[in-house]
């Protein structure tokens, strides 16, 4: 796993609290299917702004991060749609039953476990802070990011 100084990309709180195991049940889908659509939950979404600068990187990613885990997603496309298929079952039943919508759709390609401390090599778009910072200051559920240090480790998952 590589992440260019410069690279720029979405990074997303995700919560296992709607459903446990929630990245693995992800990760079985894109076993299956050779992608998965993560759905982003919540009010909040990226602007479109953030979603095309996004898809414009050679490596299109995001970052999905938890207190616990963060996992770097390469993605192939962005959907403010629902997608027909390709998706966790549960979503059928957990989110969609209940009305819980995403507000939009990331279609992974794959996952890679970062581990935690390579978060300092990122810095908030806007502001310049150093991401710790504004992770634990922010309730923000999205920030716009860029790596300011490349990394650089073998693929652990």
């Amino acid at each position: 796993m590589r992440i260019e100084k410069g690279s720029k990309l979405l990074i997303i709180r995700y919560s296992d609290f709607l459903m446990k195991g929630c990245i693995r049940l992800h990760m079985d889908v894109l076993e299956k299917k050779g992608y998965v659509w993560f759905g982003k939950v919540g009010k909040q979404k990226p602007s479109n702004k953030f979603v095309k600068l996004t898809l414009q990187e050679t490596k299109p990613r995001i970052i999905l991060h938890s207190s616990t885990k963060d996992y770097l997603c390469d993605i192939s496309e962005v959907s403010y749609e629902r997608p027909e298929e390709g998706y966790p079952d549960y979503y059928n039943t957990v989110l969609f039953a209940n009305n819980n919508n995403p507000s939009i759709y990331f279609k992974i390609i794959s996952f890679f476990f970062i581990d935690h401390r390579y978060l300092q090599h990122f810095v908030v778009n806007g502001s310049r802070n150093k991401l710790p910072y504004s992770l634990q200051g922010s309730m923000n559920s999205l920030f716009f990011i860029e790596c300011i240090e490349s990394i650089d480790e073998e693929e652990v998952n």
